[in-house]
């Protein structure tokens, strides 16, 4: 085994790991739990046996089998990052919302109780 094959499987082991740890915390869904299992599996097999990357290249036109990994890895990169992206939108849209919503409720209890912000009118002067 080379020092490179020793050192991606064991941050593949961890990063399965802290997935596991994450769906135990009630922080991942089972699903997306076995979802980031099989990917890091996938990747220890690969890791472990590039010779299967060879024939599966070959089975859908590439050349070389280490190019099937990449190119995997890029496509599952930038849909990460467009669901990050898509995620982060929903929570600037729920924030809006709930600021929008305080900010309201905030004006309405001031516009409800007017007297208790103004202060009270000075007293007639007294005429000599």
């Amino acid at each position: 085994m080379n020092p490179i094959q020793i050192i991606l499987v064991a941050f593949f082991v961890f990063a399965a790991w802290r997935a596991i740890a994450r769906g135990r915390r009630a922080q991942s869904s089972v699903w997306k739990v076995v979802l980031w299992l099989v990917i890091w599996a996938a990747a220890i097999a690969i890791v472990l046996q590039p010779e299967v990357t060879v024939a599966f290249a070959r089975l859908v036109g590439v050349t070389r089998g280490v190019d099937v990994p990449i190119y995997a890895s890029i496509a599952l990169l930038f849909y990460l990052v467009f669901r990050a992206f898509a995620h982060i939108e929903d929570v600037e849209r729920q924030l809006t919302h709930v600021v929008r919503a305080n900010a309201l409720a905030d004006l309405d209890r001031r516009l409800a109780a007017p007297a208790a912000t103004t202060p009270p009118a000075p007293p007639p002067e007294a005429s000599a």
